[in-house]
């Protein structure tokens, strides 16, 4: 006899969420998740280190002037590209750089974008499957019903590759809020969140003003993989006692310096208040 599986008293994992209009393309890359929604074309990154959801790509508030229609499958090139496949319409692809530019890469014309024995007023043709080979040397995508019976169409580049020139500095985006809970820092220590577009070892140093001169709060260094990246930093004999004993807000300097295999430094200072 066949198991059966009663879910009448069952309760959904996910209480509350987020709904969207027709999410479709899905793709996770260095800790962000995309997601093209084609009913708003939309393409939105959810940046899983630092739970925040960002609009990539808003074709409704662009109109008539928007690249890219009725976005759908997404993929992730090696470079950070995101190629974006459009629904029925005028099928192509469209490019969304890691610089936020944001463009037409390819449109299926003529005869491979006509559904045969369909008005051409109606074709429900569409592009999908956009995939790079290991090597990043070819593009790959299908148009589902071009020639009735589908396409897939291999594209031999140049592409582009690196995320990153090897002259440039690696990459630092600080993430870290701006103003964080007193009694966590207290128990925890001070939270750093940042994005680093290269393997490196990074250093987060946190100062304040006492007695007339600058004394280190908190520190701390460790070795991180491209990505997000988030840590507590260790808290400083003279850290421990400062944030024990306050009372009111304290606003201090937190510096972050990343350095790569090959010496190359970026450096970011923001204000951190602790409250």
């Amino acid at each position: 006899m066949p198991a059966t599986l009663d879910v009448s008293a069952m309760k959904p994992f996910v209480v509350k969420g987020t709904h969207f209009k027709r999410g479709e393309g899905l793709w996770f890359d260095s800790g962000v998740v995309y997601l093209a929604t084609t009913a708003d074309n939309t393409v939105w990154a959810y940046n899983t280190g630092t739970e925040s959801m960002e609009k990539l790509y808003d074709g409704v508030a662009l109109g008539d002037r928007a690249p890219i229609k009725k976005v759908d499958n997404v993929t992730v090139s090696s470079s950070g590209d995101l190629f974006v496949c459009e629904d029925p319409g005028e099928i192509g692809i469209g490019i969304i750089t890691p610089e936020r530019e944001i463009a037409r890469f390819l449109r299926v014309s003529g005869e491979g974008q006509v559904v045969p024995n369909t008005p051409t007023e109606d074709v429900q043709n569409e592009i999908t499957g956009v995939i790079f080979d290991p090597s990043g040397s070819r593009m790959y995508f299908s148009a589902q019903r071009s020639f009735f019976t589908g396409v897939i169409y291999e594209i031999t580049g140049p592409f582009r590759r690196d995320r990153i020139a090897p002259s440039d500095p690696p990459p630092l985006r600080v993430e870290t809020a701006r103003e964080q809970p007193l009694r966590d820092a207290r128990r925890r220590g001070p939270r750093v969140a940042l994005r680093l577009g290269r393997t490196a070892t990074v250093t987060a140093t946190l100062t304040a003003r006492r007695g007339g001169r600058d004394v280190v709060l908190a520190r701390r260094t460790l070795r991180r993989d491209l990505g997000p990246v988030i840590f507590h930093l260790q808290r400083t004999r003279t850290g421990r006692d400062v944030l024990r004993t306050r009372r009111r807000a304290l606003t201090g300097t937190l510096r972050i310096v990343a350095v790569d295999a090959a010496g190359r430094r970026a450096e970011v200072t923001q204000p951190l208040r602790l409250a």
